[in-house]
This record gives C-alpha cells, structure tokens and sequence, in this order.
C-alpha cells in the first residue's frame, strides 16, 4: 500500500505539476512580455518566449513518480516487517 500511494502521488503531484507549468508557459508566451534591449541581444527577441515540449514535461512527470515510488520502497519493507499490533501502537 505504501508503494501503491506513492506512485499514486507522485503521478497526481508530478502531473498536475506539469500541466499547471504548462499553463502558465502558455499564459507567458499569450501576454508578449517585452524585454529590455539589454536582454534582447541574449534572448535575440523583443519579447519573452518559453519553450514548451510535451515529450519533456511528461518525461519529467513520468522520471518525479518513479523517484518519488523509489523513495517508498523502504518504508514500506520496514513497515511489511513489523507485526500488525506493533504497527498500530507506533506513532511515529
């Protein structure tokens, strides 16, 4: 179960995550921030303009929920260990 709510949140977080992000990019990229001149010689644009690449964003969703289901694997091997009526006596 601790394996399972893990990946579960880690799915929800990091693609919820994702999208926010991508909304906010295309929010960015919709109100044609101008930069100053300074910036525009960096950027090479008179405005600001993000990238967005889906393939990206859901790698990184998809590379957040395996770290995140990684990070349960001990808990949940210690918890697996324990004996039920020692579990529910633990409070921390």
């Amino acid at each position: 179960m601790f394996i399972y709510e893990s990946l579960l949140l880690g799915l929800l977080g990091s693609g919820a995550g994702a999208l926010l992000g991508a909304v906010l990019g295309l929010i960015i990229n919709a109100a044609h921030i101008r930069v100053p001149l300074s910036v525009q010689l960096f950027l090479m644009s008179d405005h600001l303009q993000l990238a967005l690449h889906p393939a990206a964003l859901l790698r990184a969703a998809l590379f957040i929920t395996l770290i995140t289901t990684l990070a349960a694997l001990y808990p949940a091997y210690r918890a697996a260990r324990l004996k039920p009526v020692s579990a529910m006596s633990h409070f921390g």
